[in-house]
Parts: C-alpha cells; structure tokens; sequence
C-alpha cells in the first residue's frame, strides 16, 4: 500500500524498481511476506544512498526453484521463483537480500539449492533470519464479523513469550549460510 504505481507482491504484477540518476548500484530484495515487511526499509536505504533498488516479494512463497517434498510450495510459487532467477541472470544485480519465514516443514534441501543457486550468480547475498512471531495468533490478522469489537492487538510481549516453534529451522539454515558464506 506504500507504492500505489507498483504492487510489491510479484503475483499480482512484475517487481517493483526504484532507479535513481547515477547509481552505479543494484540491490534486489527477494522473499515471502516477510521480505516485503522490510521493503519500505529498503526502498528508503535506496534514496538515501541512491542505489536502485527491485523489490520482489510474493506473500506465503519461499524463494526454492524445485519441492522436492511435494508437499509446502505451490507450483505457481515455483514458476515466480523461476521467473526472478531469469531476471537475477539478465541483470545481475550487486546484491541480493532474502528474507523469508522458515518453517520446521520447510525443505532445508530446497533451500539451500535456491540460495546456492543465486550466490553462484551473485556473490553478495544476505540472508535474514525468521523474525520473532508474536503469540496472539488465535485473532492476529483474521477477519471479525462486524458485530464484534474491532481487533485490539496488545502493546507488549514478553520475549519469552514470542512464539519459537519454527526458531530452529530459521537457525539451521541460518547455520548453513553462514558457513557457506
């Protein structure tokens, strides 16, 4: 909703670009919803240092180019995947970002093969780690029928009650790519 010339959510159009006169570089922002959270963070970091900066996010999507288990990404989630690869390889940009929520289901396998896959392309690649989920999930972001009170979400949490379920599969592959730069 912050760009009303360019819906950042690739299944709904193509990625969004923000260029900026004589930048000498290209930042792509890749992942699910959560990628798309920090966006806006991005399109700002752009403006101030004036690189270009392609904002691809596709909400519930993983970046993997195959499922092996059949079972997690859909196939048009795999096809958009696909279709950023094909623009990473024309365009090379200097550097990716990809943030994404890592799932205890989620294939560590296909994963990895993604992001082994991009950093072939593209040396410079940050990868962001699950973001704490806040534990409210019984009303968080589900529709109210209009006779009940309107959603009031709490101000604080305990950090120790963050929800953590998924924490060790973010930590894994986090692991991972940290050892394999």
């Amino acid at each position: 909703y912050l760009d009303s010339k360019c819906e950042r959510d690739s299944e709904m159009g193509p990625p969004c670009t923000y260029l900026h006169r004589g930048a000498e570089k290209v930042v792509l922002l890749i992942g699910d919803s959560h990628a798309a959270h920090i966006a806006q963070a991005l399109v700002d970091a752009g403006n101030n240092q004036s690189w270009n900066v392609v904002i691809w996010t596709h909400g519930g999507c993983q970046i993997q180019f195959q499922d092996t288990n059949k079972v997690y990404e859909s196939q048009n989630c795999i096809e958009v995947n696909k279709q950023m690869k094909k623009w990473v390889l024309v365009n090379r940009p200097d550097a990716i970002i990809v943030s994404q929520f890592v799932q205890s289901k989620s294939s560590q396998i296909d994963l990895m093969n993604a992001l082994t896959s991009l950093h072939k392309i593209v040396p410079n690649l940050l990868l962001i780690e699950n973001s704490p989920v806040f534990p409210d999930g019984k009303d968080f972001m589900f529709a109210r029928p209009l006779f009940l009170s309107p959603y009031s979400p709490p101000k604080t949490f305990e950090k120790g009650s963050m929800e953590l379920r998924d924490k060790k599969a973010s930590d894994q592959l986090a692991g991972w790519a940290q050892r394999n730069g």
